[in-house]
């Protein structure tokens, strides 16, 4: 019999052999597991509810920025609430099949580059809704080729090959609760409007923006284009003055074209709208002449933060973007105190160009002073609680 002595140095080569195998497994174990949570994050889960008693997805808090800046705010999209229903469907519902019977020019727009998108488009929606939401929507073959039926509120659309007055995208934003635009990419690499199906404007119309670079369409905001292109990097600054276009469109085309069909983005914005009394909800949610009517005395109950949910989404066979817009109103009463005194933070950060053309000198008073008040009965209530020991 022959004796086998494993010198130290074998022994060791042993003993740290097995202990990286061991790590090896941790690490493969941990990365696998952290995989599936994430593939569950993202997950398109059939929702079980009762329609009526859903609430609307809730709307990003405004945060209270001290001083001013125009910014991007993108993040993350919640892809399995990419697009969402709540209480308000069938209602918003109503309001956006009228209004497109009446105004439909004004809301839907069409280039010829943009019409495989667009099916494209409505191929997503369909398919995200009939998946998130299989008690209002399915799809079924019939002898003119597939059709999405929308049970809640008895509609069906053909989904391809179907010629009619109502195009693809307008199909999709029928059946959604989100306005609907494709941005495509001319030959001098700059993003522009393509296509649009928007119901809830505010001051721009799709006969007007259609065909429209996303810089064009900005110009009306004061500072945009240098604050914005603050947050551009000196070396991207630096190409962009090479190349003679400005950062802003440097950082559009960044952000555009590192945009993919796995990472879609999101952000939210809000503006300020001062209603009438008595206002039908259409007039309110559809304002193409814009929010400023300083005809109008703003009361604090007439006075409306207008919030949006916007995300971009690339279209993974034609290339295309697909830019949602959720809109949300909440009434000045409603907002909740600390939403309400970091909106006050915000708007005192304004500078004159910037509230001049938000409209903070015709409803910017009524706002603080609600503000105000708000704080004072909330001074009171707590005093008085601690007073008798609530």
């Amino acid at each position: 019999m022959h004796l086998i002595h494993n010198s130290p140095e074998t022994l060791m080569a042993f003993v740290w052999g097995n202990i990286s195998i061991i790590i090896l497994a941790f690490f493969a174990r941990f990365i696998w597991r952290w995989m599936e949570l994430s593939k569950s994050a993202n997950t398109v889960r059939p929702a079980t509810f009762d329609l009526e008693t859903v609430a609307p997805y809730p709307s990003e808090k405004i945060k209270g920025f001290e001083k001013y800046r125009i910014r991007m705010g993108l993040k993350k999209m919640d892809r399995a609430n990419w697009l969402t229903v709540d209480k308000d469907y069938v209602a918003l519902h109503r309001i956006r099949k009228s209004l497109l019977e009446t105004q439909k020019e004004k809301m839907v727009q069409c280039l010829p580059e943009a019409k495989e998108a667009c099916q494209e488009a409505l191929h997503e929606v369909s398919k995200f809704l009939c998946k998130r939401y299989p008690a209002m929507f399915e799809t079924c073959t019939s002898g003119s080729g597939p059709k999405v039926i929308n049970k809640e509120v008895g509609e069906e659309f053909c989904l391809s090959g179907c010629s009619g007055s109502i195009s693809p995208l307008e199909i999709a934003a029928r059946l959604a609760m989100d306005d609907l635009t494709i941005i495509l990419k001319n030959k001098e690499g700059i993003h522009y409007m393509a296509a649009t199906a928007s119901c809830f404007q505010i001051g721009w119309s799709a006969q007007e923006r259609i065909g429209e670079t996303i810089t064009r369409m900005h110009d009306p905001v004061p500072e945009w284009e240098k604050e914005v292109g603050y947050a551009v990097n000196n070396c991207v600054k630096y190409r962009a003055c090479i190349i003679g276009e400005s950062s802003v469109l440097t950082v559009q085309r960044r952000f555009m074209t590192r945009l993919t069909p796995e990472t879609p983005m999101e952000r939210a914005s809000y503006f300020i709208q001062v209603s009438h009394p008595g206002q039908p909800l259409p007039e309110i949610l559809f304002q193409p002449e814009g929010i400023i009517h300083t005809s109008i005395e703003p009361q604090p109950e007439h006075i409306i933060i207008r919030k949006e949910r916007q995300s971009f989404t690339r279209l993974p066979t034609s290339g295309g973007i697909l830019f949602a817009v959720r809109t949300s109103l909440t009434y000045l009463p409603d907002l909740p105190l600390d939403e309400l005194q970091n909106m006050v933070k915000e708007i005192n950060s304004w500078p004159e160009e910037m509230a001049r053309y938000k409209g903070r000198e015709h409803w910017g008073p009524v706002v603080f002073q609600h503000c105000k008040q708000r704080e004072r009965e909330t001074s009171l209530s707590m005093g008085t609680s601690n007073k008798f020991g609530t």
